[in-house]
């Protein structure tokens, strides 16, 4: 039996707003009356993936990889998954074979380079970073995230800090970077540096950061440095992610 449009479209809505149950019971309805709709098979991969379910993940996108050529978004999540399920070289493979695809985006690049460092591939990581640099010359986190992964590489601190000072200047508002950074100064003792980098931070920047580990250590650096009021404004931005159980890492 044909499925409609609509119902695919149903379940598109319904995942794009979080309703990750009503999505997973449309495709199930949908599929129950084509089976061999690819599309929907890889919508429900997709959906399992939001779920924390990478078996059904995997399951759900090989077979729609059966029926219609899979998108980026799904080929990055199956490739993901194989990496939940502990199938690394699989996953390996197929990111690498990410690489070469022409419809990968810079959101892409660095998801798939998030997932190549989830099963110790680093190296990877850095070099799908690059690619997004490729991609997009002015975007600012590849940069800063190839500096991590250069960091996981063990490649000397001055390529790292020459990564996140890139990140830098084509995004100074972005408060994670000059943590980041500020971070790497405190590890080799550079505390003048490390303040240098973070003593224009306003308090409205301030208020936007959703690290805590990143709020932690800005109130630690400026208490060093004297800063008293930069350093109550942050332990206060840490009370009231607390209070409003607000649960973010780095960005």
């Amino acid at each position: 039996m044909f499925v409609s449009t609509d119902d695919y479209s149903r379940a598109c809505n319904a995942w794009h707003a979080g309703d990750l149950d009503r999505a997973l019971h449309i495709s199930y309805t949908a599929l129950s009356k084509d089976e061999d709709n690819g599309r929907l098979w890889e919508l429900r991969g997709l959906i399992h993936r939001d779920r924390g379910e990478p078996h059904q993940c995997a399951d759900a996108i090989e077979r729609a990889s059966l029926l219609t050529p899979l998108q980026p978004l799904a080929r990055v999540c199956l490739a993901e998954a194989y990496g939940q399920l502990n199938r690394r070289e699989l996953a390996r493979d197929l990111y690498r074979e990410l690489f070469h695809a022409s419809d990968m985006t810079v959101a892409l690049l660095l998801q798939t380079a998030v997932g190549l460092d989830a099963i110790d591939q680093p190296a990877l990581a850095m070099r799908a970073c690059q690619n997004a640099i490729e991609l997009d010359p002015l975007a600012s986190q590849p940069y800063y995230d190839m500096g991590y992964y250069a960091a996981r590489c063990g490649r000397p601190p001055q390529v790292v800090e020459s990564l996140a000072r890139k990140a830098i200047s084509l995004d100074p508002d972005r408060v994670s970077y000059r943590v980041g950074l500020a971070a790497l100064m405190l590890k080799h003792e550079r505390f003048e540096e490390a303040y240098e980098v973070v003593s224009h931070i306003s308090q409205e920047q301030i208020r936007s950061v959703r690290c805590r580990c990143c709020l932690v250590r800005l109130v630690s650096l400026f208490e060093q440095s004297g800063d008293a009021t930069r350093a109550e404004q942050s332990r206060q931005q840490v009370d009231w992610l607390t209070e409003e159980d607000i649960q973010s890492g780095c960005d």
